[in-house]
């Protein structure tokens, strides 16, 4: 038997005290909607109150929106979509991932070593691997990078169609999903290199084997020429380090980095060739909540956390996606979750003033619904 220590007493004697009858995760798909049952089974197995519940919320926008209108109490979001929940739906940071050295993580353009014709400012005709439409390292810095290196042209406002003429063939799940294509007028090969099967192809969830930067590797292995992933994206899942099939057999020097000198480097120098820093993945609640309740949440994470995190648990681990998929609920890099002090959980405190004029600049470019970013329809 284990031997619970004082501060977990004292936590738990707090939560149980507290006048929150649930809360409540939302769940974008049904294979985060699993996971977050496996971590209410395993926090009723320690008799926390108030209760964990799982709410399925369809999408990130969905979710997003349930959030912000109290129908549900927590989610999490990459620091782009962040820049959106706390720009226009009064989403509010409470937690944010730990990645071992930091909370934030950098992006970085990734080729593979026998590829030695694509650089950092060529992008013309060749095959990009994203996250996802919308999300920090997944869109705002490639397209950044590209206007940048002024090889991406804006025609028509339309900074969507305009990246579509740039690259020949891509994947960016999300982006013919109607959250983010409203017009249902994006182009089709922007999607053309995405894995998932009939309905599932190019969706922002986990049914799309290519969602989130883990997904963006598996492109570039399978079909694609450049991805866009996390710095340690590459570093996870190579030298055996990550079992699944795919990343068998692969090794740290079958790929290269694009430097915004123009040259290229091993992954290893990811500190002074990538594409930008980006703020970690955060857990966010809706403005409106008390700090007593913003205090609950976090202890009922932090609880989990102090009892799910090791990866290899028998039932449930935080930071560890089953079934084969990668970075349900939270990222599969993060080691644990840090909390936001009150007078910090703001947008503007987490993202900085630097992400937050990226993406506004892109916003600027662009019609409404053509950005890139999930625009909520007028009520």
């Amino acid at each position: 038997m284990s031997i619970i220590d004082e501060s977990f007493k004292r936590a738990l004697d707090t939560i149980n005290q507290c006048s929150i009858p649930g809360v409540s995760w939302c769940a974008p798909d049904q294979d985060v909607m699993e996971k977050c049952g496996r971590m209410k089974t395993a926090l009723q197995s320690i008799r926390v109150e108030p209760s964990f519940n799982c709410i399925y919320g369809e999408s990130i926008p969905n979710c997003m929106n349930l959030v912000s209108e109290g129908y549900a109490d927590l989610m999490t979001l990459d620091a782009a979509e962040l820049f959106i929940g706390g720009k226009y739906m009064d989403l509010v940071p409470i937690a944010i991932e730990f990645y071992g050295d930091s909370t934030d993580y950098y992006g970085v353009a990734v080729v593979k070593e026998m590829d030695k014709g694509i650089l950092i400012s060529n992008w013309y005709n060749v095959k990009t691997c994203h996250g996802g439409i919308g999300r920090a390292v997944g869109w705002v810095l490639p397209v950044t990078i590209a206007l940048n290196t002024q090889q991406l042209v804006i025609h028509d406002r339309n900074l969507i169609s305009s990246f579509a003429q740039l690259v020949s063939r891509a994947c960016i799940p999300g982006i013919l999903d109607q959250e983010f294509n409203p017009d249902q007028r994006h182009p089709i090969n922007l999607c053309e290199i995405c894995s998932g099967g009939g309905a599932d192809l190019c969706m922002a969830s986990s049914v799309e084997a290519q969602f989130t930067e883990s997904g963006a590797f598996v492109c570039l292995l399978e079909i694609g020429d450049l991805a866009f992933v996390k710095h340690f994206t590459v570093y996870d899942n190579t030298e055996g380090r990550n079992k699944v099939d795919w990343a068998r057999n692969k090794k740290l020097d079958d790929f290269e980095l694009l430097c915004p000198d123009g040259t290229r480097q091993p992954i290893t120098k990811w500190k002074n060739c990538n594409i930008g820093k980006v703020p970690g993945t955060t857990v966010v609640t809706g403005s409106f909540k008390s700090v007593q309740q913003r205090e609950t949440m976090w202890l009922l994470l932090r609880l989990a956390q102090d009892h799910f995190s090791t990866d290899g648990n028998s039932f449930f681990s935080m930071f560890e996606s089953p079934f084969n998929r990668y970075d349900l609920m939270f990222s599969d890099a993060a080691v644990s979750l840090k909390p936001i002090p009150f007078i910090n959980q703001t947008y503007q405190d987490i993202l900085g003033e630097h992400f937050i004029r990226q993406c506004e600049a892109l916003e600027n470019l662009s019609k409404p619904g053509y950005s890139g970013f999930y625009t909520k329809p007028k009520s």
